[in-house]
């Protein structure tokens, strides 16, 4: 659920902690719901097999190989929602 989309949604505080190596991903729907010509889904199954194969990459290279990715599985068919993550790594 969106973040202030109901009033009256209660959302809780948690500390999480990013260990040395570890990479956060935050992201749209819009991804895991982009379609290619064929109508499949880019998916999440596929968003997170695509991170982990690059997860010796810094974040901005890491979130730039992940956008590349979504755009070669559409094949250039017209988005129908927006493309956003947000990718945080931690060195050591």
């Amino acid at each position: 659920m969106a973040l202030g989309v109901l009033e009256e949604a209660s959302w809780q505080q948690k500390v999480v902690k990013i260990a040395p190596g570890d990479c956060l991903l935050l992201y749209t729907d819009g991804i895991t719901e982009a379609q290619n010509p064929h109508g499949a889904f880019y998916g999440q199954k596929r968003l997170l097999e695509s991170m982990r194969a690059r997860m010796d990459c810094k974040a901005q290279k890491l979130q730039q190989l992940l956008l590349d990715d979504i755009f070669h599985f559409i094949e250039g068919a017209p988005n129908q929602d927006d493309i956003t993550m947000l990718v945080l790594t931690r060195d050591s």
